[in-house]
């Protein structure tokens, strides 16, 4: 996301990588309308990922992941000028991922972002 965010391209094959069913859909829809407006973002996302569950336990196929996400420095800028869109910095943002094993690889199936402030 964060590779394909850079040009707003909702169409960039490494998001298949990576996401799958609703979270690419997610994904996708928010890069989508970010070129449409033409936005683009930029910067570093902060990640700090811990598995919340595994179903089934010893071999699952499913795996829940909780995440407090810091945007502050990812951030949204006008392709055409390069310029900020707005002063608005972000924030740390309570993220919950769904991630599915199927054909031999693992994908995050379901996405929730959560409001600025939520962690």
């Amino acid at each position: 996301m964060q590779a394909a965010a850079i040009t707003a391209d909702w169409k960039d094959p490494r998001l298949a990588g990576y996401a799958s069913g609703e979270a690419l859909q997610v994904l996708v829809k928010g890069l989508r309308s970010a070129s449409r407006q033409g936005l683009v973002i930029k910067g570093t996302l902060v990640t700090h990922p811990m598995v919340i569950s595994q179903h089934p336990a010893g071999q699952p196929g499913q795996v829940v992941i909780r995440d407090c996400s810091d945007d502050s420095h990812w951030l949204t800028y006008v392709a055409a000028t390069g310029k900020l869109q707005n002063a608005v910095p972000g924030g740390d943002r309570l993220v919950a991922a769904l991630v599915t094993r199927a054909g031999g690889r693992w994908t995050v199936s379901r996405l929730v972002v959560h409001a600025e402030g939520t962690c």
